[in-house]
């Protein structure tokens, strides 16, 4: 395609939530730090070859016992239902030792409720802590590690 001559209306999209297809026979909870995964919400985990998406909105069930909207069958399949994702804010979660001196360290993903600033495998940035309420929570800004 060539260069604009002229105006032109990209169609602006709010993405403050986004919503993915989710992975077959997943179940993503509220709250839940969310990852892509060969294009599809799981979970989050410090697992290879996977994104950090944002933050679950809901709770969501994509598996065999889950009706489909309308009553055309049943979920489980990949892609059969999609899960709204937070993409901006910041977030409590679970992290061992912390302490005030904390504030600011980027942070990466271990599972969908527990983050870490060094250790783990696959270095799944999930954002930077901005408050450290306890020992062992931290609040995680998030908007400049989605992908």
């Amino acid at each position: 395609m060539a260069a604009l001559t002229a105006s032109y209306d990209p169609h602006p999209k709010d993405a403050k939530v986004v919503s993915y297809p989710m992975a077959a026979n997943t179940t993503v909870y509220k709250g839940g730090l969310v990852n892509i995964s060969g294009g599809y919400a799981v979970p989050a985990a410090d697992a290879a070859n996977e994104s950090f998406a944002g933050v679950a909105h809901e709770t969501k069930a994509n598996v065999a016992s889950t009706p489909l909207p309308g009553g055309g069958g049943f979920a489980g399949a990949a892609g059969a239902l999609s899960i709204r994702v937070h993409k901006t804010g910041a977030f409590l979660y679970n992290r061992a030792g912390s302490a005030v001196t904390d504030i600011g360290k980027a942070v990466q993903i271990v599972d969908d409720n527990h983050v870490a600033t060094t250790g783990t495998t696959n270095a799944i940035a999930a954002g930077y802590i901005t408050e450290v309420p306890s020992a062992t929570q931290v609040r995680v800004r998030i908007d400049r590690a989605v992908q």
